[in-house]
């Protein structure tokens, strides 16, 4: 993606974080989907050769940070669900927060943690508005993910495409830069705990839109890397 389409990608996901703020986060679903169908349409053509497979879920069970619109997306989809899955996701959701709520980030993110949107069946609940950092992560060669699955404090590295790493890096890039173009809440939180912030309390979005910090009881919180990327700015 040249500068150009890259700040085109930026205004019309702007635009779509606008257009959710005027109708509510009830639509933080929809927007989602949208946002997520054009960074798909970049990078499926170049998946071929990545050993990622349905039902292949090592990295289901990773330190996961989402913004706050993917977190509000997540959370609307929960209470969409059929009432066994639906119940299935609210009881993992509070087991893994208070797994991980005496965790340092540290730990967290050496400690096998299965998401909550992580099917019996090995398949996620929540495949269409999945974060762009579950859509963005690949690999190679499954044998390292098993690797770094059995031992969290392995030094191996999963092996990614680099033309897809790169497609994925821009679109993320772009959505982060959407945010603070939008004024919008840019931070990024842990997933578990951003998601039943969102469904618990209703002031969230209220925050969100006012670029505060959406979510303020999540300890687990970081910066955009766009915020250090003023050259794309207009």
């Amino acid at each position: 993606m040249d500068e150009h389409n890259f700040r085109q990608e930026v205004r019309t996901i702007t635009a779509d974080l606008q257009r959710l703020a005027a109708v509510g986060q009830t639509h933080a679903r929809e927007v989602a989907v949208r946002m997520f169908s054009r960074m798909d349409a970049t990078t499926h053509p170049l998946e071929f050769g990545i050993a990622c497979r349905r039902g292949c879920s090592y990295c289901c069970h990773y330190h996961v940070y989402v913004t706050a619109t993917e977190a509000f997306a997540l959370a609307e989809l929960v209470g969409k669900l059929e009432p066994s899955g639906k119940s299935q996701v609210e009881k993992q959701l509070e087991e893994n927060f208070r797994a991980v709520s005496s965790m340092t980030v540290d730990q967290h993110i050496h400690t096998n943690v299965r998401c909550a949107f992580l099917s019996n069946a090995g398949e996620c609940m929540a495949y269409e508005v999945r974060p762009s950092a579950c859509r963005s992560h690949h690999a190679t060669d499954v044998n390292s993910c098993k690797v770094t699955f059995e031992d969290t404090r392995s030094p191996l590295q999963n092996a990614m495409k680099a033309d897809l790493k790169m497609a994925s890096t821009i679109f993320v890039l772009a959505q982060e830069m959407a945010h603070i173009e939008a004024g919008f809440d840019d931070k990024r939180y842990e997933l578990t705990a951003a998601v039943r912030e969102a469904r618990a309390n209703p002031a969230s979005f209220k925050r969100y839109k006012a670029g505060k910090r959406a979510f303020p009881s999540v300890r687990d919180v970081t910066e955009p890397n766009a915020r250090d990327s003023e050259k794309w700015r207009d």
